[in-house]
């Protein structure tokens, strides 16, 4: 195992709400002891929750069980970070970056942290990769061009009990 990694609410959202990229996910947290997260991460997940029903038509019972399972996970399995504590130095990665703020909570924390950031945001991995930030960046770059004809299996698979 490599320590702590902080987990975007993308791998959290991909963790249980089925994705091309849910297998790299499953193959990759085991490689880790602690993950962290930034509260914000509920909202995030609760939004991919909200997009499974409203936009994609999904069964509303199905999609709020993930996200009950998603929620305990972030509870139980992550040390939660308050993004009050976070934000004067998310504020500013943002605008040096030119990313969303809300993306630069999970950097600044891995940062003060001295951890791993794990994303499957590939447009915030590719940022991250040309700014040159000294920051061990996790994801899953070529994961899905390899899988690209298993991602529709993926999605359609039934969500775990």
């Amino acid at each position: 195992m490599q320590g702590k990694a902080v987990l975007d609410a993308s791998v959290i959202a991909s963790l249980y709400f089925p994705d091309e990229f849910t297998e790299w996910v499953e193959q990759t947290l085991p490689r880790f002891s602690e993950f962290l997260t930034v509260d914000l991460a509920y909202c995030e997940v609760a939004n991919v929750a909200w997009k499974r029903i409203t936009l994609f038509g999904e069964r509303e019972d199905t999609v709020l069980r993930a996200l009950s399972r998603a929620v305990e996970f972030i509870d139980v399995m992550c040390e939660i970070r308050r993004a009050r504590e976070l934000i004067d130095n998310a504020i500013k990665s943002a605008l040096r970056l030119k990313i969303a703020v809300y993306d630069a909570l999970y950097i600044v924390l891995a940062e003060e942290t001295n951890s791993v950031l794990m994303t499957t945001d590939l447009r915030l991995a590719r940022r991250l990769k040309q700014a040159k930030i000294g920051l061990v960046l996790v994801h899953p770059a070529g994961f899905a061009e390899r899988n690209s004809s298993a991602s529709r299996k993926v999605w359609s698979r039934p969500n775990r009990t």
